[in-house]
């Protein structure tokens, strides 16, 4: 064929244009000429994507570029044909099943545009790492180049932009001291429970509780001390709750907690249980608790339910503190 169809500085470059460009050419040494193969790997053996050359009848690899070797460990010898290849690169049967499915979808034509029926794969290399990969077809002749651009940097840059966004979200979401919820993660949640409670006649129950004259702690002992109790008395209430109720600090000594499908006698039961076992914490000043229970009550809003439940706690404290009210 005619060499001189070959524009040997075009694909030699990374890029999606690069790409684009070696498949134009490949398109007019179908066009134009008859298959050179030799021509072809000296080529492709100076693009830096891993390419793998197959024979499209047979599935018999005919060719990898040392850019794929080199980026995934395997080499002529390892991976014969498609098949070998697609069963090493992905050991998960279900996995490679839908991988190889969606290559097989890939329209068979010689003129995708860069990046069209692009297949993103996890790939394990030949060391038993893995990597990320981003697959796209060409067919050409009768052949199939096979271009595997390696993403690994990016994807492990959006693994790591995704984990901070949740951290810095959990962080927003959580009391400093506590680790239990903080404020703004309760309104959110007693917010979902009304709209759940409205929309499903669902019901649930709240608690609002603070430390007795929690003052005379940190007068007596120290702020390190009434920090270290808060975080003790946090522990131990939450070792009493289910996975689906939700503990939080409002602020200073006062806590509360949202209970859902959960009736008012039975939150009672419950924080009356709890009342007990902080008044026997091992701490250096002994604790009480002053509580008060609702339950929703249809129309209820953010800001009924709470005045109700902070009612409760007013009434628990003038009653002489150290117990329960419900509303």
């Amino acid at each position: 064929m005619g060499k001189k169809n070959i524009d040997n500085e075009a694909v030699i470059k990374c890029s999606s244009e690069g790409k684009q460009k070696l498949k134009n050419n490949i398109r007019a040494v179908n066009t134009h000429g008859q298959y050179d193969g030799a021509f072809l790997h000296k080529i492709i053996d100076h693009i830096p994507i891993g390419i793998v050359i197959s024979i499209s009848q047979t599935e018999e690899i005919e060719y990898i570029n040392k850019t794929f070797s080199l980026t995934f460990g395997y080499k002529m010898q390892d991976v014969a044909s498609e098949s070998i290849l697609y069963d090493q690169a992905y050991p998960n049967t279900s996995y490679r099943e839908k991988i190889i499915k969606q290559i097989k979808e890939i329209p068979q034509n010689h003129c995708q545009r860069s990046g069209d029926s692009a297949i993103e794969t996890k790939i394990k290399c030949k060391n038993g790492s893995y990597r990320y990969a981003e697959i796209s077809i060409l067919y050409f002749q009768d052949r199939k180049l096979i271009t595997f651009t390696d993403i690994t940097k990016s994807q492990n840059a959006v693994k790591t932009l995704v984990k901070t966004n949740e951290c810095l979200e959990n962080l927003a979401l959580t009391d400093y001291l506590t680790g239990i919820a903080n404020r703004m993660r309760i309104n959110s949640i007693l917010e979902i429970e009304l709209s759940r409670a409205e929309r499903y006649n669902n019901f649930f129950s709240v608690v609002m509780f603070d430390i007795d004259f929690f003052k005379t702690v940190n007068d007596n002992y120290g702020h390190t001390v009434g920090d270290n109790v808060l975080v003790r008395i946090a522990e131990a209430v939450s070792e009493r709750l289910r996975t689906s109720d939700c503990f939080g600090r409002l602020g200073g000594d006062e806590f509360i907690i949202i209970l859902p499908e959960t009736f008012k006698e039975q939150a009672f039961l419950l924080i009356e249980q709890i009342r007990i076992n902080l008044s026997e914490l091992d701490i250096p000043q002994k604790i009480t608790i002053s509580a008060g229970i609702t339950q929703y009550i249809e129309g209820d809003d953010f800001d009924s339910l709470l005045t109700r439940v902070d009612t409760a706690l007013y009434s628990a404290k003038e009653k002489g503190r150290n117990c329960v009210v419900i509303s």
